[in-house]
């Protein structure tokens, strides 16, 4: 869990305007990118729906307060399977590449 938090807390941490997460990948040896404003995007599109691909995406999981730094349930939301799907079909019907590549 501490490795999570670490990830997601770096991620945050981004100067960028994107908040672009840069990582390796180890299998095709390339680096991926992680852009927390595609989340942001996504939460933004649906977050006045009531049924919703990404349930767990809230303003508290995509802008924690310091104290909310560390609570594990706001941490697992971001990197829930349910999350990277919705952001899957919501790249390909917004024409976005979401795939980190």
């Amino acid at each position: 869990m501490h490795l999570l938090k670490c990830i997601r807390n770096n991620w945050l941490g981004q100067s960028d305007v994107d908040n672009t997460f840069a990582f390796p990948d180890i299998e095709n040896e390339s680096i991926c990118k992680a852009s927390l404003s595609h989340l942001r995007h996504l939460y933004a599109s649906e977050k006045d729906n009531y049924v919703k691909m990404a349930p767990g995406l809230s303003y508290k999981v995509l802008n924690p307060s310091n104290l909310e730094h560390q609570n594990v349930k706001l941490v697992l939301q971001v990197f829930d399977e349910k999350t990277i799907t919705a952001l899957g079909t919501f790249g390909t019907a917004t024409g976005t590449d979401t795939s980190g590549r």
